[in-house]
Formats: C-alpha cells, sequence, structure tokens
C-alpha cells in the first residue's frame, strides 16, 4: 500500500480510512447493530446520511479493559477519508503469512505540514467487519 497522501484530522476522532471491500455506511450500521442489536438496525437508512446519523445517534462500541479506543459508531461515517481508503484484497495472504511469522508492520511516516498549533495525529483503519486493524493514536507530550 505504497502511498503519499495529506491528511487532516476530520474530528477530534482524527481520520478512519476504510477497506475497499465495504462502505463507511455499512461499517457504520454494522457497529450500531453490534450495539443496539439487529432489531434496531440503521440499515434501512444507509443511502440518507442525515437519517443514517440520526439512527446511529451515540451508540459506541466499548470494551471495558481499553479506554477511548472505540469511537461513536456515527464517526466512522463523519471522519472517513476516501483517498486513504485501502485495498484489503489480499488482507487474508498477509494474515497467513503474518501468523506463520509471528509478526506483522505497517508503516506510517507523519510529518506536520502546517504551523498553526499542537497537530496529534489520530488515523484509523477498519477491516471490512468494522474493527480496527491498525490505528496510530496517543501522541502525548
Amino acid at each position: 500500500w505504497p502511498q503519499q497522501i495529506e491528511l487532516q484530522s476530520r474530528s477530534s476522532w482524527g481520520t478512519t480510512c476504510i477497506a475497499k471491500s465495504t462502505t463507511a455506511e455499512q461499517l457504520a450500521i454494522d457497529c450500531g447493530e453490534m450495539v443496539m442489536g439487529a432489531d434496531k438496525s440503521c440499515a434501512s437508512f444507509k443511502e440518507n446520511r442525515t437519517a443514517l446519523l440520526a439512527c446511529l445517534g451515540d451508540a459506541v462500541y466499548s470494551n471495558s479493559d481499553v479506554n477511548n479506543v472505540y469511537m461513536p459508531c456515527r464517526e466512522i461515517i463523519l471522519t472517513h477519508e476516501p483517498s486513504c481508503d485501502w485495498d484489503d484484497s489480499m488482507l487474508d495472504v498477509v494474515a497467513a503469512d503474518a501468523a506463520r511469522r509471528d509478526e506483522w508492520s505497517l508503516e506510517f511516516w507523519i510529518e506536520s505540514t502546517r504551523n498553526d498549533g499542537c497537530q496529534q495525529p489520530q488515523l484509523r483503519l477498519l477491516d471490512d467487519a468494522g474493527f480496527g486493524f491498525s490505528m496510530l493514536s496517543g501522541f502525548l507530550e
């Protein structure tokens, strides 16, 4: 995935890059169903962004073992940056190789291109199931 792009955080949650095999809307719907249950699915609003965001409300997947890692489901849509979507067509092959070697890595080069205050890069890569494949976050002074 050799790619150089300029990203600016889309919200306090940073920027979300999504596997090309899915969409931000579908991942947000899946997230909402995990949180609210399938009987309260927002799937009928998939083509209506305003209604979908309203339906998702403040639903957020959480895990008591990790603080502030999971963002509200609606933020998957609001923080999505299409220019950083990534090709996941070979992910199964990469995952099998990583399991065999018991290691894997992603490399990011972060460079400030602006000088207008503190910049704290945050980037999430979501897989086709809506789970964080990798996250770059949590930088502290």
